[in-house]
């Protein structure tokens, strides 16, 4: 058991302290403020505290993050720790751990710099161009999992009987349903304003492919479901798909209609083997009664009660989108990663609950962090089909090293294309990984 002696249990001490001693060492643990049953315990001893001891203790100096109760820009150093980013750094001295790792935990876990005033970018998404990881090195780095090993091999140093629980490296590959057909099931009027268009640009060659499509002859490029079921089975994957069922078209909103045959035979379909999730529309996140329908109709298609959900074009801001999202019912969140750009947005691989700093409370919505998706290569990164499977598989590894969460966001009309590149790409990399 660890003993953590503080002058105060906050609810922000609570949370870290049950995230890194329970959830990830998986050992028992007790917060006390009584200094002299402290000093008398026989066990594994960690003093969060300006006193400090010489010998049995290791010392933390807290910073004031975890003490206060409200949102203040913080005074954030970087140094460099065993070539590590590290912040919040510590007295060098006999018994000291290096820095605050309460306090830096909880400021990346929580995404305490998006309550702070922010830039946002043009789909109203918090800019990861100003976040602490990717203005100091760090975002393609998970770095709380770096820390926490580092942390676990101090204390055993200092107390060898400390034994923390084994985790396992996991890989979730996930897949954002926007587009489900690109001419199949669309109705004649926006088939007709698409041929329109093709027939502005002369692209003739995507034209008659679409009257061979449209007359059965040819495949739709984007239904890739099939493809996908034969390679989770292959591979024994096991998968999750994210619905956007809107009822109203937007600019930003495209698939066909929930109410249609086929579409709902898709969902029912793939919700017969597979994890089924909710795409909030675009604007869902600005219209709570808009969620819960889309919500609704999605565990009526499917007959089963939807507690999953990932936000279309990862438009959330926070508090407010989680609380809307806990309120109709989501127990489990996807969109903890950018839009932009590829990387770790909290900094950890494996899911954690959402502590809500504006209430001071943990939450029961759980977040399940990416770190790879499709269209970040392909539209920001403009990356070839070669380089994607290099990032792919550099992400792998990192959380394959430290036995962490591997989530990853396809889409199945972003492997659509004529030549299939793409897709061969994605197939390459889980016949490698999942051989």
């Amino acid at each position: 058991m660890i003993l953590l002696l503080s002058d105060t249990v906050t609810p922000r001490l609570q949370y870290v302290a049950e995230f890194i001693f329970q959830e990830n060492f998986g050992i028992e643990y007790y917060i006390t403020t009584d200094k002299k049953n402290f000093e008398k315990s026989d066990a594994i001893k960690i003093n969060y505290t300006e006193y400090h001891y010489q010998e049995g203790v290791i010392n933390i100096k807290g910073s004031r993050l975890l003490f206060e109760k409200k949102i203040y820009k913080q005074n954030i150093e970087i140094f460099d720790e065993a070539g590590l980013a590290a912040f919040f750094a510590n007295e060098k001295s006999e018994g000291n751990f290096t820095f605050d790792i309460f306090a830096a935990v909880f400021y990346l876990l929580s995404r305490y710099e998006e309550y702070l005033p922010h830039n946002k970018d043009q789909y109203g998404r918090y800019d990861h161009q100003q976040s602490l990881a990717s203005t100091n090195g760090f975002l393609k780095i998970p770095l709380i999992d770096k820390w926490l090993e580092l942390f676990a091999a101090h204390i055993q140093n200092k107390f060898p009987r400390f034994k923390i629980k084994e985790n396992k490296f996991n890989f979730l590959p996930t897949y954002d349903v926007d587009i489900a057909f690109e001419w199949r099931h669309k109705g004649f009027i926006r088939n007709a304003g698409q041929l329109l268009r093709l027939l502005g640009q002369q692209d003739y060659k995507k034209i008659s492919a679409a009257f061979k499509i449209l007359e059965g002859k040819l495949k739709d490029p984007f239904d890739n479901f099939e493809f996908f079921r034969q390679l989770h089975e292959q591979l024994n994957v096991h998968p999750a798909y994210f619905f956007l069922v809107s009822t109203t078209g937007t600019k930003y909103d495209k698939n066909i209609s929930p109410y249609k045959t086929e579409m709902k035979r898709l969902i029912q379909r793939l919700a017969n083997k597979n994890d089924i999730g909710l795409h909030p529309s675009y604007f869902s996140s600005q219209n709570e009664k808009q969620l819960r329908e889309e919500k609704f109709l999605l565990e009526e298609i499917t007959e089963t009660t939807i507690q999953k959900s990932r936000q279309h074009y990862l438009r959330f801001s926070l508090p407010a989108t989680y609380r809307q999202l806990a309120g109709a019912g989501i127990k489990d969140e996807f969109s903890m990663g950018y839009g932009a750009v590829n990387g770790f947005r909290a900094s950890y691989t494996n899911s954690f609950y959402w502590y809500d700093i504006e209430r001071e409370e943990k939450t029961n919505l759980r977040l399940h962090p990416f770190c790879y998706m499709d269209s970040n290569v392909i539209f920001r990164e403009k990356l070839t089909p070669k380089e994607s499977f290099e990032e792919l598989m550099y992400f792998y590894n990192t959380c394959k090293n430290v036995n962490g969460t591997f989530i990853i966001i396809m889409h199945n009309h972003l492997m659509g294309n004529n030549d299939l590149e793409w897709r061969n790409a994605y197939e390459e990399f889980l016949l490698k990984t999942n051989a």
